[in-house]
């Protein structure tokens, strides 16, 4: 969708530029002539191709001997698009190992999705890059976490065992001292309860766009049937482009990891307004399922879902939408 390429990804096209990874008449630059689209769209296709393969690899429903390996990377990165950030670090790595193994962004595509049920992937290595080039610039910070006295005697010491496996496992340290630690564990409150049966959301941001689909040039409008937003073939010629004003709505999903958040219609749910955002406290307090989940989806957790709060999460919005 352009309004998100203009926003994200022009200051990374050009601190690509500015690197020399990027250059006029390089790969990605065909690439994009190809499929009819500027180069911000082909540099968010990229960034759509790891994250799409990140959650086949490394995700929820991964092989576990894969998902072992390494935790994904969180969503925060693929959203810090200032020079230098995680988008660009991310896009740098990606077409660095591109213009190395011969890849076109449809090969890259291939290559990264393959094989998904495989037990091992062969590309591990891109995903072990990023981790390392992410934490080298300070993009990519890990949890300190401290399991309370509270669930201490809430606990039995192999459960407690259990928690202190799944924050190491994901790159976690745990600490002993309370002062040191970035978040505090206690006990599940009654919140924390799963419902299989209700899908809960937060606003996060609103706003009015032209939304763009592309299509197959051959495709009849009337049927209105779109390959994906803001996502043209890679090999079936220039794709056409059709546009529509719309509101749009950026949520998150309760007990999902930052990774599932997505813009919607506002027609198509029901909500409140965005709240304003509270600053970044340097340690919070939540619940034992941050832990469980987060070993769910091999993802870190959204701490705000996991707050122990008298209310038990404040305004949440309903789903009016059968996607999730």
């Amino acid at each position: 969708q352009d309004w998100l390429y203009a926003e994200r990804f022009e200051p990374v096209a050009r601190w690509l530029e500015g690197e020399g990874t990027l250059r006029e008449g390089d790969q990605a630059h065909r690439d994009a002539a190809k499929g009819g689209m500027p180069i911000t769209a082909y540099l968010a296709q990229l960034a759509d191709i790891v994250h799409q393969s990140q959650y086949l690899h490394l995700g929820r429903d991964a092989v576990r001997a894969k998902r072992s390996e390494i935790v994904r990377l969180p969503n925060s990165v693929f959203l810090d698009s200032k020079p230098g950030g995680g988008l660009c670090i991310v896009c740098q790595e990606a077409l660095t190992y591109m213009r190395k193994r011969g890849y076109s962004a449809d090969g890259l595509q291939k290559t990264l999705h393959k094989d998904p049920f495989l037990p091992v992937f062969q590309h591990m290595k891109l995903f072990l890059d990023m981790h390392g080039r992410l934490r080298e610039a300070g993009k990519l910070h890990m949890p300190s976490v401290f399991l309370s006295e509270e669930l201490s005697r809430a606990t039995t010491p192999k459960r407690l065992e259990s928690l202190r496996n799944i924050a190491l496992a994901h790159g976690a340290t745990v600490t002993h001292e309370m002062e040191r630690a970035t978040h505090v564990v206690v006990p599940d409150t009654p919140g924390m309860a799963h419902d299989p049966g209700a899908d809960w959301f937060r606003t996060l941001v609103m706003r009015d766009a032209t939304v763009v689909r592309w299509s197959d040039p051959e495709e009849d409008p009337a049927k209105k049937k779109p390959r994906a937003d803001g996502e043209p073939p890679w090999g079936g010629g220039k794709a056409v482009r059709r546009e529509k004003r719309e509101r749009m709505v950026y949520l998150h999903w309760w007990f999902f990891p930052d990774s599932y958040d997505e813009w919607l219609p506002q027609r198509e749910i029901k909500g409140e307004k965005p709240a304003k955002p509270e600053p970044k406290r340097p340690c919070v307090t939540v619940c034992e399922r941050w832990l469980h989940d987060t070993a769910v989806f091999n993802e870190w957790m959204n701490e705000e879902d996991y707050e122990p709060d008298e209310d038990d999460g404040g305004e949440q919005g309903e789903l009016g939408y059968s996607g999730k």
